[in-house]
This record gives C-alpha cells, sequence and structure tokens, in this order.
C-alpha cells in the first residue's frame, strides 16, 4: 500500500508542476489585452472572473483590482509599506520604478 500512496504523491506533484503559474498566466492575459480591446475592458470591469476563466489562482482574501494605462494617463502604485516593494536594482541599488 505503501507503494500506491507514494504513486500518488508523485502524481499530484506533477500534475501540480504542470499548471501555469500565476505570473506566466499574467503574462498571457495582458499579451490579448494588447491585442483585444474589447477583452482589455472585460479585465478592467471584472478582473477576478477574466483571471479566474484563465487558471489564475486568486490568493484567499485577496482583492485584485486592473488599471489600465492609456497613451495620456499612466498609473503610480503606492505600495501597501516599504516590505511590500519588489523592485529589481537596475544599477546598483538604484531601483526601477517601471516608468
Amino acid at each position: 500500500m505503501a507503494a500506491t500512496s507514494s504513486k500518488a504523491k508523485t502524481a499530484k506533484r506533477k500534475s501540480t508542476r504542470s499548471q501555469p503559474s500565476n505570473v506566466t498566466i499574467w503574462k498571457g492575459v495582458v499579451a490579448k489585452a494588447w491585442k483585444d480591446k474589447r477583452f482589455r475592458q472585460r479585465l478592467v470591469d471584472d478582473p477576478h472572473g477574466v483571471l479566474a476563466e484563465h487558471g489564475f489562482k486568486a490568493k484567499k482574501g485577496k482583492s485584485y483590482k486592473v488599471v489600465a494605462d492609456s497613451k495620456d494617463t499612466k498609473h503610480l502604485i503606492l505600495p501597501e509599506s516599504a516590505r511590500s516593494v519588489r523592485v529589481k536594482p537596475v544599477r546598483g541599488s538604484e531601483p526601477d520604478p517601471g516608468f
């Protein structure tokens, strides 16, 4: 019986690995929104529904809001706290603010 249990655990790990990550899903959703204006508007209007349709696993208790930049309007996100900031250094300790 231990062999069956081990096989089940291995199968579960494999199925979990084959699911795309939220980052991968988000990249695909963004690419689709760039090409399809109606999809882009649906994403802004109903991010939870659209993301769920594409397999995005929302964290329990979290709310997601999608805002779309335009030619004339850019959005700056005010982080919750310094701990919540995830910016990658460009040169040395200079962060990339995303604009």
